[in-house]
């Protein structure tokens, strides 16, 4: 490292540059508050509830039928015109509510078809 050297300056000249180069308050963003993070997290994810999904436009009972009568989830996707992967995603969030509605299914072997 090269050596230090220290600057020191007047006041007239601190003065004269502060009023050359004013310092300006910069403003706080709206709404946002950096003391609790976490509150900020969870405005994010009602925000993103709020948002229109797939699943808002299929018919939730058929989809409980198919399910109960023991189709395939690819079948029933199929059926109803949406993704396997969203299927998934909504079986998965009713099973959190309710597990006696949604059961899990017994695994196939893989010579068992």
């Amino acid at each position: 490292m090269g050596p230090v050297y220290e600057w020191k300056m007047t006041e007239e000249e601190r003065l004269a540059y502060i009023a050359k180069y004013p310092i300006k308050p910069k403003e706080k963003p709206k709404g946002a508050e950096f003391s609790n993070v976490n509150t900020m997290a969870v405005k994010k994810k009602v925000e993103r509830k709020k948002r229109p999904t797939i699943m808002d436009k299929v018919d939730k009972d058929d989809v409980h039928k198919r399910f109960s009568a023991g189709e395939k989830l690819t079948e029933i996707s199929d059926a109803l015109g949406i993704n396997v992967n969203t299927l998934n995603a909504y079986i998965k969030e009713q099973r959190k509510l309710n597990l006696d509605e949604w059961p899990y299914r017994e695994q196939r072997k893989k010579g068992d078809e």
